[in-house]
């Protein structure tokens, strides 16, 4: 038994030793692991920055393809100069100067081309929407990006906003309006109507922002409901417009297509519209406008009462005259509001279900 004892703690000791040496090992092998990767990290820091030394621009190129703005205006605009870094040039940085100093730029894209050259491509932005300040119009595009004030005539392509005002207009900067939530309105329905390929819009109304209304060539309103949900309506507008403007129905005076209800739209005139506002209006304030005036109801006594009974009889007479006369005024009333009606009904066979 002792000896067997003896040979169980010699195994034990030896087993030990060994996993004691194995310990040394894997913590020889990651001090070595460690130290190569230092040393490669500092040789590619070294190659880096020698690499870097004698990497300078040497020339900067622009394509400028039809450009608002010369070769040399974008140059400056970039901040690039000879002799820098080519390692040390943020391309982001660069794009956001030129598009700041230079608002017509909508991008400026930034190559590097080994070992001494930058490229900077540039596109261009254009006015899509104006709005009238105490100075004159502001131009902005799309994404609302400012890039002209104290314009006299705006383009003729440009949609003039209603409905908001601008407390900041710098150009090269956003838009600053008077709603904080306006410009993603704005933005979010401009690029829908770019998107749906809607054009000559000339006006974005955003008075009522449950009924926001896109004027299309000065003689066609789409009302398209609440402001979160008109984006999504234009697809669907879109074909109601085209076939519209195609049937030449603006020929008679200005149109709305009524898209408030989603997938289905009502092409109506702008003054049969007005006709039967005017209607509801009279009717909601009990006016009736066929009625003949009211009689005077005051009493005049001249004293001679034997003469009252013939006067009253001339009155009555004369009366009745007025009364044909005034009923024949009413007949015609009568027939202009049924010529009114009619027209209601034939725009009312201008609805479009979807």
């Amino acid at each position: 038994m002792s000896r067997k004892k003896a040979d169980e703690g010699y195994r034990s000791k030896a087993d030990r030793v060994n996993s004691s040496r194995a310990g040394r090992r894997k913590k020889k092998q990651r001090r070595e692991a460690l130290l190569v990767a230092g040393v490669l990290v500092f040789v590619l820091v070294v190659a880096v920055l020698s690499i870097s030394a004698f990497m300078k621009v040497a020339f900067i190129q622009v394509e400028n393809v039809n450009g608002r703005y010369t070769d040399d205006e974008i140059i400056a605009a970039s901040g690039l100069k000879n002799g820098d870094s080519l390692m040390r040039i943020g391309k982001k940085a660069v794009n956001d100067k030129i598009c700041r100093a230079l608002p017509y730029v909508g991008e400026a894209k930034v190559k590097i081309s080994i070992p001494d050259t930058v490229l900077i491509s540039v596109s261009y932005t254009e006015a899509t929407m104006c709005i009238h300040t105490v100075n004159g119009y502001v131009l902005l595009d799309n994404t609302c990006k400012v890039l002209q004030t104290n314009v006299t005539v705006p383009p003729e392509n440009a949609a003039e906003l209603l409905g908001t005002s601008l407390t900041g207009a710098s150009p090269g900067e956003k838009a600053v309006f008077d709603d904080p939530d306006m410009y993603r309105y704005i933005t979010e329905l401009a690029s829908a109507l770019e998107k749906n390929g809607v054009t000559d819009v000339t006006g974005l109304n955003f008075t009522d922002l449950s009924n926001v209304v896109v004027e299309i060539n000065f003689n066609i309103d789409v009302k398209l409901g609440s402001v979160s949900k008109a984006a999504g309506k234009l697809k669907f507008g879109k074909e109601v417009i085209d076939r519209t403007l195609a049937q030449n129905r603006t020929a008679g005076g200005k149109l709305v297509i009524d898209l408030t209800v989603e997938d289905s739209a009502y092409v109506r005139s702008q003054d049969s519209i007005e006709a039967a506002s005017e209607s509801r209006y009279n009717a909601e304030n009990g006016i009736d406008t066929t009625a003949a005036p009211p009689p005077d109801d005051g009493e005049y006594d001249d004293g001679n009462d034997g003469d009252d009974e013939d006067a009253d009889d001339e009155d009555e007479a004369q009366n009745g005259n007025e009364d044909a006369d005034y009923g024949d005024d009413v007949e015609d009333e009568d027939r202009g509001y049924d010529d009114e009606d009619e027209d209601d009904e034939e725009d009312e066979e201008g609805e479009v279900v979807g």
